[in-house]
């Protein structure tokens, strides 16, 4: 004998996450709820590799203005790479003096 989530005997024919659905599992609200769950994921992934490419650009930037000044031109990519953003921003301030 099959069981609901509630533990209660499952009837035929019906959901057993939504035991009062005419519809076998999944039902329509499963699908509803997996298809609102999955754009969530979607959503979720665009907006961490929008991030992820700002930053990176930002990164590029702020390389690009380190190597371009003088007082900085003896710097490896390397080291300029391993540099944090805060100090790449002062490095453009003083630049910009």
């Amino acid at each position: 004998m099959s069981f609901d989530i509630y533990g209660n005997p499952l009837r035929p024919g019906y959901c057993e996450a939504h035991p009062d659905i005419a519809e076998p599992f999944p039902c329509s609200i499963c699908r509803h709820r997996q298809q609102l769950e999955q754009g969530r994921i979607e959503h979720e992934a665009r907006i961490a590799n929008e991030q992820r490419e700002f930053r990176d650009k930002a990164a590029i930037a702020a390389m690009k203005a380190i190597l371009s000044n003088e007082s900085y031109s003896h710097l490896t990519l390397k080291e300029t790479a391993g540099l944090s953003f805060e100090m790449a921003g002062q490095m453009l301030e003083e630049r910009e003096k």
